[in-house]
């Protein structure tokens, strides 16, 4: 797939609608050298954590 794409021109992409397990599949692939694309995923959250986000209106520490 990473070739096809890199032959098309396309060096970057959003991943959409992925969970966290798809993260380590990523990293995986990418430390092998087998995905050199730039990926954006788009995480799926569970529906009170998007309405009622922990520490909402302060910056992390």
């Amino acid at each position: 797939m990473a070739d096809t794409l890199l032959a098309s021109g396309i060096t970057s992409f959003l991943d959409a609608a992925r969970g966290e397990d798809s993260l380590k599949t990523h990293a995986d692939l990418i430390g092998k050298g087998l995905l050199p694309q730039h990926i954006t995923p788009a995480l799926l959250i569970d529906t009170e954590l998007a309405t009622k986000p922990p520490g909402r209106g302060r910056m992390p520490a």
